[in-house]
């Protein structure tokens, strides 16, 4: 391997290929773009490219609360939602590369209607909701400084979210039955808390109807994970080969 590398986490990818509110129309030009071709012609070195989730979840599992947990779900909450999962230490890719992709999952929205999950729980959903009830938001940080109306609405959100995610993460439970199902991405660390603290109250009614629920907790990396992940890959590729690939394509 050349002793540069150039390393890429594709933040928002579903927010490239599917439709979000607020999402720019221009932005699904880049849904088909190889990235990695594309910087492998310009820079002349090995460039690996991973989406936000995955390497959030590998970044997790190397310098996070991956220390202690073997087996966990992580939920990437950024524009759009996503998904990784960690079996018995290792990153698990699926048979395509595809595992975790939660917020393709569909559920009902307060309003009744079915929709992707990742179109109620993002902040693309919750930008969404702020603005039609007169708050403009432009960035993760301003979301702790609201109060007032703005909080009820932000109330309001955290309660669908956790409607909405219910069923999706009872069948994580049965199917997959992790340590622990942790929260990370760009919502601040207050709001993920009390995100989790809602999902564990509604989920303990299910407890007795389940072999086991695991407990849903912010993650330690939160907003850096997805750069920690990405950081490692070439080193994991490199020094730590395993029958997981971490990687969903070949590098370039």
């Amino acid at each position: 391997m050349h002793p540069l590398v150039r390393v890429l986490a594709l933040e928002g990818r579903l927010f490239f290929r599917q439709r979000l509110p607020d999402q720019p129309g221009d932005y699904a030009a880049w849904a088909d773009v190889k990235v990695g071709e594309l910087l492998q012609d310009y820079l002349g070195v090995p460039v690996f490219v991973e989406n936000d989730a995955a390497a959030a979840a590998i970044g997790e599992m190397q310098f996070g609360l991956g220390q202690r947990h073997r087996s966990f779900f992580y939920l990437l909450i950024t524009a759009a939602l996503g998904g990784g999962l960690v079996i018995d230490g290792s990153y698990f890719r699926g048979a395509g590369g595809r595992s975790g992709e939660i917020g393709w999952l569909l559920d009902r929205a307060a309003s009744g209607e079915r929709k992707q999950l990742q179109n109620i729980v993002s902040l693309s959903a919750l930008y969404s909701r702020l603005a039609a009830g007169g708050f403009r938001v432009d960035s993760p940080r301003q979301l702790a400084r609201l109060n007032g109306a703005a909080q009820s609405i932000i109330d309001g959100w955290i309660h669908e979210s956790t409607e909405a995610l219910v069923n999706s993460l009872l069948s994580i439970n049965c199917l997959i039955n992790p340590e622990v199902i942790l929260i990370g991405g760009r919502l601040p660390a207050l709001l993920v808390d009390r995100l989790a603290d809602s999902i564990n109250a509604r989920m303990a009614d299910f407890a007795s109807q389940l072999p086991a629920v695991a407990p849903v907790a912010r993650a330690m990396t939160a907003a850096d994970a997805p750069a920690v992940g990405a950081a490692i890959l070439p080193f994991s590729h490199s020094l730590l080969p395993s029958r997981f690939a971490l990687l969903k394509r070949d590098c370039f």
